[in-house]
């Protein structure tokens, strides 16, 4: 990958599955210390974030400016909405996570992991 100066993060909901999330803003932060870190969640979810000192500017998804520029985007929300956050910035490289959705598993499944 080339090098990594700017660095968009988005998790819009779910306070543990943000909080969950920074472990890997102090990897990435290690592996490209250069970079700006950015971090789109939703406003009831900003004040999590505006004190660690690995994240450069939050953002809500109707305050990211359209037209960002970032090297690496990291979606953990994966779903519409975010894909959509993604089409708005121009982003060099998008890395999503991809979760599996236990809802759709068939019963059959369920009992084997049970």
């Amino acid at each position: 990958m080339h090098r990594v100066t700017a660095v968009l993060f988005i998790r819009l909901s779910a306070i543990g599955d943000i909080v969950l999330s920074t472990p890997l803003l102090r990897e990435l932060a290690t592996a490209f210390p250069e970079a700006r870190i950015s971090f789109c969640t939703k406003a009831p979810f900003i004040d999590l974030l505006t004190a660690n000192p690995r994240i450069e500017r939050c953002y809500t998804p109707d305050t990211l400016p359209p037209g960002s520029s970032y090297d690496l985007v990291v979606d953990l929300q994966n779903n519409a909405r975010s894909r959509s956050i993604v089409r708005r910035v121009h982003a060099g490289k998008v890395v999503r996570y991809r979760k599996r959705n236990w809802k759709k598993w068939s019963a059959k499944d369920r009992k084997s992991v049970v």
